[in-house]
């Protein structure tokens, strides 16, 4: 067809030919699950009469048929009439091949399937044709039965204990059985089982196995014609010793001080002798580390170096391992407050011995040259002796130690007056009231004690809480105790204690503090999608004091009968369409409620409702093919002819129609082809995007990964937002590369993508290189899949790309290593490929002027009014050249109906043509902030690295929170009072960690800011790290809320309202740059900054990370890595140089190391082995690959 256009789910094909005659497929894919339909189109000539009296008419008897497996099915294709010879053939629909028992006869009218079974389910497609055109016919043939069961491995199967066990079940039959594992003699679900609905499978997976494991399992698959059972027996064989196999012993613990080397010693027996290697559990093992002789050396051992060791012994006969815990602890550090004091004899004496140090933390008080008197009471370090006499003036000592060591301070007492002196002014015994006695109190609320006292005027009153301290909010003010915004550890009892010279008396009151319940639902997201038909259960856990009672609703609607709530718990057995929905739980006690949502989509597979088989028109006029299909999610339409050659690849393809681009030819979104190619590629690509649409495309051109899980090594290349991104991940951290320049279209470019390591660079046409650097310790790619050009057959398979959809365009050269791939020399596989059109297919519409290009395609001359690859476009509703202002980017709105233009930084108006770029964004007013995506992967490490130019003591830098209000979780940076200020909240308590020295106004700066779990640790310029923890024992930051520069907008309460004042250069997170002129999403009152940061000229080479320095030095330093020096980083040096570098046997020679077999990494460290046993194991540590 000349035009052929998608609109919603019905293709329309104008001015058609005798050649656009034949099969059209419609295709309703989910995501998971697809359907097809086809439409046989035949284009007659003018004079259809003669046409309809000539060409073959056909029917199918019968016109359906369902049998059960094993029995026969035929099918007879009738002819009805048409002109002589007729030809008949028969095959199935698109990705579906007859099967070995087909038969068809002599002529080809009869198709019988012989003993049917599953394979031959489906549709058989009847084609008639003779000179004057074509025929076509649909049966469906349903092959239905009970379902059948089988089991992998068969059974009975036996397991050392502490392996690996998967049991892989899976049901066929019609219709499709769903599988579910159980266990012979128990009713409690059999956990740790993954269920494929969609494939009827399940995998049941016992890691590490247990003697409590043995046992029948049952695999049972079930559907609506019967079930079916499979038992597999299981054996755990307790872990015994062969004979030579390692024995390994060490010490269960070691303390060590703060800042003194940590030896870790591991001993192993066992024939051949065992190698041993060292991890830490759930953390990699510290930077520094050394292993010297078998045992773990650490140096300058810190507090976060505590946790627990593993240390492995492995030989031929087996291995063994052991644990051993690491506690770094400080020594303590006393002084007493006050160092002096002098008090008049009779009255109260106290001393305060303050200590900071690793708990527990011991206490002793003594009184040099002399003995402590009996009216001394001392407790947690706090001395008081009432009344004090003369004999009591003297130096007091407090001793105080822990584990690693002992510290001491003095305080001096001078006591004046003579206790006798003034008599006894007393007026009766000394009584002390608390009012109220106990108070019930809820969080963020105001409690309040009154203390009253009488028999003697002179007393004191003092308040103390049993067993902790005050509060830090409390007040007293005339013996009456405030505490506001009451905190859950502000419970307890409180005593209020009087002091006179004849003695002493208190009395005490107990305060309860209540929290609101919390209402938590025990799942991964707050969008759960299953399958219809299957059970789904969901949790909600009321926690709080008093206990909250539970209860489930359904917004916007009932919880239909037959859905059972039960303890908190909410279980739907069959899941249909009417359960979509959103679920409420509500919480409630004695202080308030609270409310939990969660989001239920009941997934249903598509279906093409019924439509016709055969369309006949004219030469010349148009058709309008229907596909009304449904499901959910709602599926996405694309529209496919089958073609019978394809001359650019020699191999069948289908032409795909989408709704955007409307465009036959060139490589549409599902299409691919792939081929093999050697492992750790570092392509070199040329290639060019057709001219199809003015709008930035976006789409997947080249993709290389591993047969794994979605966590395998990949590298990718495609467009997104219209501009060149490469990404790939060595299997610890994906590094994501985008060139800033966006592509012009119609013209071919040449990109050039290199990776070594965990570092890669982008090189566009003439464009100097775009660098970036994957996360984590794996340095090397093991690629063992296809490599795909131009898409990827499941594009859910491949997310980390980004990308749902493959590229439109063409490529004319691939070179991979160096060596051209010659597509027309190899056999491939494609789906969707065809030649690059030109202008001898007519591509131009509305009078636009075709010119053949120099790359081999062509470019249409629009006339006025008129945009688009092809002219097909007015210039009012869709995007071209001129739409939108210089670095904007024109997005097409979804309904056709107009575009919008997506500024650049700085850029506003309708247009984006108002305001200035910015490229280096400076905060000059209040309320100017700009947000960006909020954070992913950070929630056990969170690395921020910026450049930023302070011109105010007071400002928030950088901000993200958990919530939108109130905060839970956040992470900030900020000025405060000149310093600079690191703070992040885990859930159990805040840490701020606050730079030792004061920040320089008016000149750039970089700061790190890391926080691994619980630990903190801050570097600005070149300044010593400052290192904190946070209290409690939540260690997961959990962030939803945009990242935030320069400020905030309402309702985020961070931990300054201030704006920054000055200019912020370079954000990275967790090592990937923040893309600030391009990737933000909201912005108000931002300029560009006047003032550059020298680090945006700095070349800091492999690497280095560029720091600022003041005025009268260099501009700039760079921290080199490990391994590099020079002033630009440039000078690698030779680690063969280093003694014994390279471990297992392993040669080091001119900075290169040959490992042996089995092992990798920069010092052969790494066991390939035990690499690939982890791969799976979320918590485990990392190494380098």
């Amino acid at each position: 067809p000349l035009c052929p256009q998608v609109s919603g789910s019905r293709l329309r094909l104008s001015q058609l030919s005798v050649a656009d005659s034949g099969e059209y497929v419609c295709r309703a894919d989910t995501g998971s699950v697809s359907r097809e339909a086809t439409i046989t189109v035949t284009v007659t000539s003018r004079d259809s009469s003669s046409y309809r009296l000539q060409s073959p008419i056909i029917s199918i008897d019968p016109h359906s048929m369902a049998v059960a497996p094993g029995e026969d099915a035929t099918f007879k294709c009738r002819i009805h009439d048409g002109a002589r010879p007729i030809n008949i053939t028969w095959r199935m629909g698109p990705g579906q091949h007859l099967q070995d028992n087909v038969k068809i006869s002599t002529n080809g009218s009869v198709i019988s399937i012989t003993g049917a079974h599953v394979g031959n389910q489906g549709a058989y497609h009847c084609v008639a044709s003779n000179r004057f055109g074509v025929a076509s016919s649909v049966v469906n043939l349903l092959v239905q039965g009970a379902p059948t069961v089988s089991v992998m491995p068969p059974g009975p199967v036996t397991v050392k204990e502490g392996k690996s066990l998967s049991l892989e079940c899976l049901g066929r039959g019609e219709p499709r059985p769903l599988v579910r594992w159980s266990r012979l003699g128990s009713r409690q679900k059999v956990e740790h089982q993954t269920l494929l609905h969609m494939d009827s499978q399940a995998i049941l997976q016992l890691s590490p196995a247990k003697p409590e494991h043995a046992g029948t399992y049952v695999c049972t698959a079930h559907s609506a014609l019967g079930s079916a059972q499979a038992r597999v027996d299981v054996n755990v064989e307790s872990a015994q010793r062969h004979p030579g196999a390692p024995e390994v012993t060490a010490p269960p613990a070691i303390t060590v001080v703060a800042g003194d080397t940590a030896t870790l010693h591991c001993t192993a027996r066992g024939e051949p002798a065992p190698r041993i290697e060292w991890s830490k559990l759930r953390a990699p093992l510290p930077w520094q580390h050394q292993v010297v002789n078998g045992s773990l050396v650490i140096p300058r051992a810190a507090q976060q170096d505590s946790g627990q060791y593993i240390c492995n012994a492995s030989n031929t006969a087996g291995s063994a391992e052991v644990f051993i815990t690491l506690d770094v602890e400080t020594p303590p550090y006393a002084t007493s407050l006050p160092e002096e004091t002098t008090v008049r004899a009779g009255d109260a004496l106290q001393v305060q011995c303050l200590a900071h140090g690793t708990p527990p933390l011991l206490y002793a008080w003594d009184k040099v040259n002399g003995s402590l008197s009996a009216r001394v009471i001392h407790r947690a370090g706090l001395l008081r002796i009432s009344p004090a006499l003369p004999a009591d003036a003297g130096t007091y000592r407090c001793l105080v130690t822990n584990r690693v060591g002992t510290a001491e301070t003095f305080a001096h007492v001078a006591v004046h007056g003579d206790a006798g002196d003034g008599g006894d002014p007393a007026g009766g015994p000394l009584t002390v009231r608390v009012t109220p006695g106990s108070l019930v109190k809820g969080v963020g609320s105001t409690a309040e004690f009154a203390c009253t006292v009488s028999g003697d005027p002179r007393a004191r009153l003092e308040w103390l809480k049993d067993g902790g301290e005050l509060p830090p909010t409390h007040s007293v003010r005339d013996g009456v105790l405030r505490i506001p915004e009451l905190a859950w550890g502000a419970q307890g009892v409180y005593v209020c204690r009087a002091s006179a010279p004849g003695g002493q008396a208190e009395d005490r009151a107990t305060l309860a503090v209540q929290a609101l319940p919390r209402a938590l639902i025990n799942i991964r997201t707050a969008v759960q999608t299953v399958l219809a038909g299957t059970a789904v259960e969901l949790e909600c856990l009321g926690l709080g004091e008093p206990r909250p009672h539970v209860t489930w609703s359904k917004v916007g609607g009932r919880i239909r009968p037959g859905v059972l709530v039960r303890a908190g718990t909410l279980t739907i057995e069959r899941v249909e369409r009417a359960d979509a929905g959103q679920y409420r739980c509500t919480a409630a006690n004695a202080v308030g409620t609270v409310q939990s949502h969660v989001i239920l989509h009941v997934q249903a597979a598509p279906q093409i409702a019924g439509q016709p088989e055969v369309k006949e028109v004219s030469v010349g006029s148009a058709a309008v093919l229907p596909c009304l299909a449904s499901g959910f999610p709602v599926p996405e339409i694309t529209w496919s002819k089958v073609r019978r050659r394809d001359a650019g690849m020699g191999v069948q393809a289908l032409l795909l129609y989408s709704p955007a681009p409307p465009q036959l030819r060139g490589v549409s979104p599902p299409s691919w082809g792939y081929f093999g190619v050697p492992r750790d590629v570092t392509p070199t690509l040329g290639w060019a995007p057709p001219c199809l649409t003015p709008c930035p495309p976006a789409g997947l051109l080249l993709y290389n990964g591993q047969r794994k899980t979605s966590g395998a090594d990949f590298i990718s290349f495609g467009l997104v937002g219209g501009r060149p991104e490469f990404r790939f991940d060595a299997g610890s951290g994906m590094a994501t590369i985008r060139h800033p320049t966006p592509l012009r279209l119609g013209e071919y470019h040449t990109v050039r993508l290199l990776r070594n390591l965990t570092r890669g660079s982008l090189t566009l046409d003439g464009h100097p290189p775009v660098n970036g650097t994957s996360q984590g310790k794996f340095q090397g790619l093991d690629l063992n899949e296809e490599l795909y050009l131009g898409g990827y057959p499941d594009f859910g398979a491949v997310a980390k790309t980004g990308l749902s959809r493959g590229f439109v365009g063409c490529v004319r050269q691939l070179r991979i290593q160096g060596e051209e791939v010659a597509f027309g020399d190899m056999d491939l596989q494609a789906h969707g490929v065809t030649s690059c059109p030109t202008c001898q297919d007519r591509p131009c519409q509305n009078g636009g002027v075709c010119q053949d290009a120099e790359s081999g395609t062509y470019v249409c001359r629009c006339p006025h009014g008129f945009t688009g690859s092809n002219c097909e476009y007015s210039q009012a509703l869709h995007c071209h050249p001129e739409a939108c202002g210089a670095d904007a980017t024109c997005v097409n709105r979804p309904d056709g109906q107009g575009y919008t233009c997506r500024c650049h930084l700085g850029k506003a108006g309708e247009r984006c043509t108002e305001g200035e770029a910015v490229s280096v964004p400076s905060f000059g007013e209040a309320g100017a902030f700009v947000s960006y995506p909020p954070l992913t992967n950070i929630h056990h490490e969170l690395r921020v690295e910026a450049e930023f130019l302070p011109l105010a003591p007071d400002g928030l830098l950088v901000f993200s929170a958990g919530k939108a209000a109130p905060v839970e979780d956040f992470v900030a940076l900020a000025m405060a009072g000149g310093h600079l200020e690191f703070s992040y909240e885990l859930g159990s308590g805040p840490a701020v960690l606050r730079s030792t020295e004061p920040v320089t106004l008016g000149r750039w700066h970089r700061v790190t800011a890391e926080r691994v779990n619980k630990d903190g640790t801050l570097v600005v310029d070149d300044a010593a790290p400052v290192k904190r923890s946070s209290p409690g024992k939540s260690q997961g930051l959990n962030l939803r809320t945009p990242l935030y520069l320069g400020g905030t907008e309402p309702p985020l309460r961070p931990p300054t309202n201030a704006s920054f004042r000055g200019c912020i250069g370079e954000v990275s997170i967790n090592g990937k740059k923040v893309d600030l002129s391009y990737s933000f999403l909201q912005s108000r009152g931002v300029g560009q900054c006047r003032q550059s940061s020298p680090c945006l000229q700095a070349a800091c080479l492999h690497g280095g990370r560029c720091l600022p320095l003041p005025a009268g030095t260099p501009a700039y330093r760079c921290l080199c890595p490990p391994g590099f020096s020079g002033p630009r980083c440039e000078r690698e040096e030779d680690r063969c140089l280093h003694r014994n570098p390279c471990l297992h046997g392993g040669t080091c020679k001119g900075n290169a190391r040959l490992c042996p077999p089995g092992y990798a990494g920069p010092y052969c460290q790494h066991s390939l082995a035990l690499a690939e046993l982890e791969q799976d194991w979320q918590e485990g540590s990392g190494g380098g690959g």
